[in-house]
């Protein structure tokens, strides 16, 4: 597999926003356990508070804000999103000021904790609707904007072709590293929410010019809304970078068995699939995100789906702060307590 030339994506990211390469390796124990060929890309390290893929995005995004002479930076996302505790570590570090709008109820633990850490300040919005906490960073926004700030409004996960390019990178980034082990990937199995990192490994496989590895995105939101969402977020990725390319909304794959059918909840098999990469590997998953992707690579490799001499990828999204959070202290403790069964 060749790599996307450099000079394709268009705005260069910020340095010392995520460390990237991060390693890819096999998971020798969790392989043998299931007598597969599992490995791993692990973008849980990607540095910036605590890692996770939104280092990517936004190391691309806060590239954008300087180039357009920021002063501040608006987001959303859950009480414990991730996104968000990023965010306002980004801002914290290019000192801008940070407002983020979460979903109620209110949290003071986890991922809310580190958010206030860094600085930002928290907006409580009510329920959990995406469309509300979106005209909610509007408000913000424009209250901001009355006051003469500068802003640059981010949407939920980061989920814009500027924060796409991280995903195009790293697409490139794993192409390259899977080159050197000598491996032939034929899926790579991550969570998807908002569409970013799905749209951008999408759009950066496409300038690979290659048909494989498949990309197999586990929903753990809106599974119907993604494939219309990320079609349309991969073409202006891939815009951006000069080509042509487009996708209908069957030719992307959004695999909606796993999520539990409300985001943000955890399902038993996610917090089985934590609990055995954390015994097996020493790798903390989280509930909301990466936990139910790897349950999905679990139930898969289980029932024949998967071909146990298939080399597959999971890719770690990272999330693992959400285990210390309140709202997950009962389920976690609980993976501790009692036994496992996959």
């Amino acid at each position: 597999m060749r790599n996307v030339p450099t000079d394709r994506i268009p705005i260069a990211p910020l340095d010392g926003v995520a460390f990237c390469p991060t390693p890819l390796h096999r998971l020798d124990r969790l392989s043998a356990e299931f007598d597969a060929e599992i490995w791993i890309k692990r973008d849980d390290l990607t540095g910036l508070a605590l890692g996770g893929n939104k280092a990517r995005k936004l190391s691309y995004l806060a590239s954008e804000a300087r180039e357009r002479n920021c002063d501040t930076l608006i987001t959303a996302g859950a009480a414990q999103s991730n996104h968000a505790r990023m965010t306002a570590a980004v801002a914290a570090m290019l000192g801008f000021k940070c407002h983020l709008v979460l979903a109620a109820p209110q949290d003071q633990t986890g991922n809310a904790l580190l958010d206030r850490l860094f600085g930002a300040e928290i907006h409580w919005a009510p329920g959990n609707d995406w469309k509300l906490l979106s005209d909610e960073v509007r408000r913000v926004c424009d209250e901001v904007l009355s006051v003469g700030g500068r802003p640059l409004e981010i949407p939920l996960g980061g989920a814009t072709p500027v924060g796409c390019f991280g995903y195009v990178a790293a697409m490139a980034e794993i192409a390259r590293q899977a080159g050197d082990a000598g491996i032939d990937f034929s899926r790579i199995i991550f969570a998807s929410g908002t569409g970013g990192t799905h749209a951008g490994l999408l759009a950066g496989r496409e300038l690979l010019g290659v048909p494989a590895p498949r990309l197999h995105a586990v929903a753990v939101a809106q599974p119907d809304a993604l494939p219309k969402i990320v079609a349309s977020l991969a073409e202006r990725t891939a815009a951006a970078c000069g080509s042509d390319a487009s996708w209908a909304e069957e030719e992307v794959f959004v695999d909606a068995r796993y999520w539990g059918g409300t985001y943000g909840e955890a399902t038993q098999g996610g917090l089985d699939a934590i609990g055995l990469l954390a015994t097996l590997e020493g790798i903390l998953l989280d509930p909301v995100y990466s936990g139910k992707a790897a349950h999905g690579l679990i139930e898969m490799i289980n029932s024949g789906e998967i071909d146990r001499s298939e080399p597959v990828l999971f890719l770690h999204t990272g999330g693992a702060p959400a285990l210390f959070s309140s709202a997950f202290s009962g389920v976690v403790t609980a993976i501790t307590t009692e036994d496992r069964d996959l």
